[in-house]
């Protein structure tokens, strides 16, 4: 856009973060996996000015924290299987 005063431009190169630990277990009826997730990434924001003559910034504006839990299971029994996830 127009308004924005580094049209054009990349923002620069950082980092982000992720860890993840998990367990993980498969038989010939059942598998299950259950994996705790941290995952900390830059934030890009506009920064603008009021008014109809308004400008914008896109800049790197702290940092974004996802953690949570992820599970899976699936049980099998001849032509039959049953599939369950969950992310929270």
């Amino acid at each position: 856009r127009s308004t924005y005063t580094n049209r054009g431009e990349a923002l620069p190169a950082l980092k982000s973060r992720q860890t993840e630990i998990g367990f993980k277990h498969a038989s010939e009826a059942q598998d299950l996996s259950i994996a705790w997730f941290d995952i900390r990434r830059p934030l890009a924001q506009d920064q603008c000015t009021a008014g109809p003559d308004a400008v914008c910034t896109r800049a790197i504006d702290g940092q974004v924290r996802h953690r949570g839990l992820e599970a899976a299971a699936s049980w099998r029994e001849g032509p039959w299987q049953l599939d369950a996830s969950t992310q929270g």
